[in-house]
């Protein structure tokens, strides 16, 4: 037991007695003290964990804590970098989370020699997260600061820091962390904020963005929002554990400085998992990602934040956590015996802490394992499935008058086995004594009641988790089935093996039946199911048309929003689309809808029609998330606008109506929904506000009718050129005129006229770039055309000012459609306007490589990696030109550091063995 240890154990109540059993003990230890020296003062910097804290203020302007765990190699050099910093006002926190090794024994030094060095024993060994905030309890500083035992800081590194806090206090300062492996530095994290200062507002964001990197240890955090964010920091130590504290600092900061000096050298050890990663640490942080994240949306969903960052989240917990679950999984299917069974034991956790969402992708091709899966993950939290066929569940609301038909229509189905499981949501009429008089006729029918409305999702939810049926079916309980419905349906999910089985339904107006919706746009769709839901338009929104295998309700309970909003349909339906991996459709309208005048799609009242106009927003939110859950999310972005746009469009239109129909502003009847609307949507309802003002299509008697674009023989994407202008005052019909005749000269390819009024839209609106939509439109229309010449097209291009970014658009287009001399012309002219943008660079070296120009391209792509030294995609693209060029040895070079930087490249991996078969080729002959 080294010196700090034994005093600590053995230290009583008086001062004087402490001071003799300190200077034995380091006697015994071949350590000489001054008999100067002051003990009071080393007695008062010695702490055990559980000490009554005292945060007072002495002056001190940093705390820098210091875990210390089995890093006896390293403390020394970790210590001194505080040390000898040149700003001289802080404190050096060391706490000692019960490592074997003599590290206390070295801290003992620093105490004794340094009045600024304090030192925390942990009782037991804690883990990091635990053992930064032991060392957070007796801090005195202004700022904290963090810094890991086996790293150092730059000695000029708070000094440079005192000045910028001193002059704008913020909450946070971020500075550039370097790491250092095998002595060799290097640039460690390129995640930089999108601007040098950050406003409360765009902190978090930025976070979720990875724009801001959630390392704990590069930062100094105001003391005040350090001890108000600690309330929220888990109990419990696990890996990656920065990201959860950093999430609650940032969400609760409001300014927020980084600079780029890379003060914080971070080492990477010979054991570090980063390097030599072991099954037991690929397990370990798989699961302490998906506790983060958890932890995250928990947080979030308590401050009522989480549908407003919903598709933020999602592509957080797709940077995050997708790698880890990837690294998981694979190693998964690649392992043997015991290693497999404890991974396997691994994935059916993480699936429980943070849902089968993030899982899905590599479970689609394999149903068998994703059906074993969920059930092991949610057995405990389900009731075993008996051999109930199907449960179908019944919300009912204020439906008296209708409520009898549908239990009749249920109760008389010619398939038997089946449950009927009806939820009264605290329906204030006679709904519940009608019910209980068919529960008491058929066994069948079960009654959960509410204490209190909780709206239809609820109910419905309800329902699910009380199911039994190996399927569960949905029925709106003013709404009537055929009797054979289900039987029909369960018979094709058992012939096909389909996950989820789609029938046609009937609107019932005024009890006459007033059209058959049957869409046979498809009979079934298998393999990447949720794409082609996404592209398909003959897959309702619609729950009650539809039967679902019990294993997707399973998998989506985690997901589901606990509040209620118009049309929650999407959002269910969305979630168990995703999930499934075969859909099959009845041609059969065995739904009968009806269409009530009192029904909830009917809005009339602005309280409503707001609620509705929310509730669309929060929804598109929402799936947004769903769908970045998915490899290539890029290609699905696309398929969310397309799939839903009909939707938003319905659900906007009342608010339309209403909104024009005002003498305020119509932004500020957009920012009255809710705070923080993101900019996309306000565009897109603004689009759909002028629509409706433009065409007063107000005449229609019904709000849910609005016309389209195309039904103006108009452009959507055009138009949107015109949008801001046209909403905020500009003549309407000035507008129009101008679209229609950039549409004439587009549809033509008359460029003089397209020339024309490009020129004329220049000088009428100087301050917008109004042209640049408009031109791409126009290359893409005509590049085919015998007229069309790319050198009169560039000399209008650079006549009309075009920016950067959309001649990149129009080479990358040129690319894919194999046009060269296009798609170089269009490059060069982007990289002649900004030669420093990567964009631009990566577009012109991937022309030049197409166009066989290798050394060209190579030097291009060389001096991409010089600017962005941290993007793998970059080194591999210079690796794929270094094998063209048959350079084989400096092309490895750049493929193995694509594979350093992102682990596990399995494009990176392919190039590697593509110059190794090429090696051997060459050795062979």
């Amino acid at each position: 037991m080294n010196i700090l240890h034994q005093y600590i154990s053995s230290r009583g109540q008086r001062m004087a007695t402490n001071e003799r059993l300190f200077r034995k003990l380091c006697r015994e230890n071949n350590i000489e003290l001054d008999a100067r020296l002051d003990f009071n003062k080393i007695d008062e910097r010695i702490h055990i964990d559980n000490d009554v804290k005292k945060n007072t203020s002495s002056g001190v302007y940093f705390s820098i804590i210091i875990p210390a765990y089995n890093v006896s190699e390293y403390i020394d050099d970790c210590i001194y970098s505080l040390r000898n910093q040149t700003f001289e006002n802080i404190e050096i926190i060391v706490v000692d989370d019960c490592g074997q090794d003599d590290t206390a024994d070295k801290i003992l030094m620093h105490l004794i020699s340094d009045d600024r060095v304090v030192y925390v024993k942990n009782r037991f060994n804690l883990g990091l997260l635990r053992a930064r905030q032991s060392g957070a309890a007796f801090v005195k500083g202004q700022y904290i600061g963090h810094l890991d035992a086996d790293d150092w800081l730059s000695n000029n590194a708070l000094d440079a820091c005192k000045e910028i806090c001193t002059k704008k206090k913020p909450d946070i300062l971020q500075f550039g962390m370097s790491r250092i492996l095998d002595g060799n530095e290097e640039l460690h994290d390129p995640s930089t904020p999108p601007a040098p200062e950050l406003s409360a507002s765009a902190i978090f964001l930025s976070f979720l963005d990875r724009k801001i990197n959630f390392s704990v240890c590069n930062k100094l955090y105001k003391r005040s929002l350090w001890e108000r964010a600690s309330k929220y920091f888990p109990k419990v130590s696990y890996r990656v554990e920065d990201l959860s504290q950093n999430q609650h600092l940032l969400q609760l900061a409001k300014s927020y400085i980084a600079i780029d000096d890379q003060f914080y050298k971070y080492r990477i050890t010979a054991g570090s998992d980063s390097r030599s990663p072991t099954i037991e640490s690929i397990s370990a942080r798989a699961f302490s990602a998906a506790r983060h994240i958890a932890r995250l949306k928990k947080y979030l969903r308590s401050k009522d934040l989480l549908v407003r960052f919903w598709p933020e989240v999602g592509a957080f917990e797709k940077s995050v956590y997708y790698d880890y679950v990837r690294r998981l999984i694979s190693t998964w299917r690649n392992a043997s015996g015991r290693d497999k069974l404890y991974l396997w034991k691994s994935i059916v956790r993480i699936c429980r802490i943070n849902g089968f969402l993030p899982l899905r992708s590599y479970f689609c091709e394999y149903p068998g394992e994703m059906y074993d899966l969920l059930n092991t993950a949610y057995a405990s939290k389900r009731i075993e499935c008996s051999s109930v066929d199907v449960s179908i569940v019944v919300p009912v609301y204020g439906t008296e008058e209708y409520i009898a038909q549908c239990l009749s229509s249920i109760c008389s189905q010619s398939l038997k086995n089946i449950e009927i499981i009806v939820v009264i949501d605290a329906s204030p009429d006679n709904s519940i004594q009608i019910v209980k008089d068919y529960a008491q006729l058929d066994p069948r029918v079960q009654i959960i009641c509410h204490d209190k409305n909780k709206g239809l999702l609820q109910a419905r939810l309800t329902g699910v988790r009380a199911a039994k049926g190996r399927y569960i079916a949905h029925c709106d309980s003013d709404d009537e089935i055929l009797p054979n419905m289900l039987e029909e349906m369960l018979q094709a999910a058992r012939r096909s093996d389909a996950d989820i089985v789609q029938c046609g339904y009937s609107e019932v107006y005024d009890r006459r039946i007033r059209g058959l919706l049957v869409k046979k746009r498809f009979t079934s769709m298998g393999g990447d199911t949720f794409r082609k839901f996404l592209e398909l338009d003959g897959v309702s929104n619609s729950m009650w048309n539809k039967l679902y295998r019990r294993e997707l309700w399973l998998a989506t309970l985690p997901y589901m929003p606990d509040i209620t909003y118009k049309a929650e349909d999407v959002v269910q339906n969305t979630l168990l689309m995703a999930i499934s991996t075969k859909l099959v459709h009845v041609p059969v309208a065995f739904y009968r809808y009806l269409i009530r005048e009192n029904s909830g799609d009917r809005v009339q009242n602005p309280s409503q029609i707001r609620f509705r106009a929310k509730s669309a927003i929060h929804n598109m939110r929402f799936i947004e998330y769903v769908v970045s859950s998915f490899n290539g999310s890029r290609y699905y972005s696309s398929g969310v606008i397309g799939r839903y746009k009909n939707y938003f469009h319905r659900m906007m239109s009342p608010f339309a109506h209403f909104a024009t129909g005002k003498g305020q502003s119509l932004d500020l009847e957009i920012e009255s929904l809710e705070e923080g609307i993101p900019t996309k949507y306000k565009r897109y309802i603004r689009r759909i506000c002028y629509y409706t003002d433009l065409y007063n299509s107000s005449k229609s008697t019904d709000l849910l009718e609005l016309p389209t674009p195309n039904s103006f023989g108009i452009s959507e994407a055009s138009l949107d050129i015109f949008l801001e202008s046209a909403v905020s005052g500009t003549d309407s019909s000035s507008v129009l005129e101008l679209q229609k005749r950039i549409q004439e000269a587009i549809v033509v390819g008359d460029l003089v006229a397209f020339r024309d009024v490009m020129l004329l839209i220049k000088q009428n609106y100087p301050e917008r770039n109004f042209h640049s939509n408009a031109i791409v439109d126009y290359f893409k229309n005509n590049y085919s055309k015998k007229t069309f010449k790319i050198g009169q097209f560039m000399n209008v291009c650079k006549e009309i000012e075009l920016i950067e970014e959309k001649y990149v658009i129009m080479s990358k287009y040129a690319l894919a459609r194999k046009i060269h001399a296009e798609a170089k012309s269009l490059a060069l002219a982007a990289y002649e306007i900004d030669p420093n943008n990567h964009s631009v660079i990566r577009t012109y070296a991937e022309v030049l490589y197409r166009e066989d120009n290798a050394e060209e391209a190579y030097r291009i792509s060389k001096s991409l990696t010089n600017l962005q030294p941290n993007n793998p995609e970059y080194y591999l693209f210079t690796a794929n030109v270094l094998k063209k060029l048959s350079m084989h040895r400096e092309g490895i070079t750049f493929a193995e550091e694509a594979l350093r930087l992102k682990p596990g490249y399995e494009a990176a991996l392919a190039t590697l063995g593509q110059f190794q078969r090429i090696d051997t080729e060459q050795l062979n002959g």
